[in-house]
């Protein structure tokens, strides 16, 4: 398969709701003071193939994010677009469905998106802004492995903030990794360019610190969290264009003081290849 010259679209749609408490890495079930979060985000990636092992992308997000606090009746809300993210990604071999290659990759963050400064001097909670404020650094790598109708990928990553925001909020760094599979069990119609198939992954992300806020500790920041995320995906003309739906689902979590637990997760998403 040829990479070189083409491009892709990708758009998607993800929604995330916590209704319950963590403390540590106990869940309060009975969440008396009734804290609600819901975080919705619709994102569209663009990328480009430079040369078959080489590639450019950028992707924007627009966020619809809420949190009520019942007892406190607090209610707080945030909508609008994310911070633009642009990079590039290069393989180290030639690309082979069928066998192993490897990529480096390094992302830049700019601070474009909505967040504490723009809010008419009001404080807004940050983790429900959709913008950080904040220039950052993504850097990853990762490796694929094609076994006949399987596919082995896995990747590292982080997240670095390099200053604060004009709140005087700044983000801790961030640590993730992927490990998974992907399964083809159904190739249909003619030639077989109808694939239907099934994905599992095991995700984790590390925040060891807080963040800050002014040079101050957030206490309620930080923490650990293993996902697995099983996942489908369908094409009907060999991979060009694909959709897929994903459902993460937290086997482990254990944060930094007092955190809202994301109970319910779920993915959708197109991508086309032209």
């Amino acid at each position: 398969m040829r990479f070189e010259g083409t491009w892709k679209l990708s758009m998607d749609y993800s929604y995330k709701h916590g209704d319950k408490l963590i403390r540590g890495h106990d869940v309060d079930h009975k969440n008396k003071i009734g804290v609600e979060n819901l975080w919705t985000r619709l994102t569209v990636g663009l990328e480009h193939g430079l040369t078959d092992q080489l590639t450019l992308h950028g992707e924007m997000n627009y966020q619809l994010n809420e949190r009520e606090e019942g007892v406190k009746n607090n209610y707080y809300q945030a909508h609008g677009f994310g911070d633009l993210v642009l990079g590039g990604r290069t393989w180290f071999l030639e690309p082979d469905l069928a066998d192993w290659n490897f990529f480096v990759g390094l992302d830049t963050r700019f601070p474009t998106g909505d967040d504490d400064d723009r809010w008419k001097g009001q404080f807004k909670k940050s983790y429900i802004l959709p913008g950080t404020g904040q220039w950052g650094l993504l850097p990853s790598a990762g490796f694929y492995k094609g076994l006949g109708d399987f596919a082995l990928t896995g990747a590292v990553g982080g997240v670095f903030s390099l200053n604060k925001n004009d709140a005087g909020y700044e983000s801790a760094d961030v640590a993730h990794a992927a490990l998974g599979a992907s399964w083809v069990p159904f190739q249909l119609g003619p030639q077989q360019k109808t694939l239907i198939g099934t994905s599992l992954f095991a995700t984790a992300i590390w925040i060891p610190e807080n963040d800050t806020r002014d040079g101050v500790t957030v206490g309620n920041t930080g923490g650990e969290w293993y996902n697995i995320v099983p996942g489908v995906f369908f094409s009907p003309d060999g991979g060009n264009f694909t959709a897929y739906l994903s459902i993460p689902i937290t086997a482990y979590a254990t944060v930094h003081d007092l955190q809202c637990y994301e109970a319910y997760s779920v993915s959708f998403g197109v991508q086309y290849r032209f």
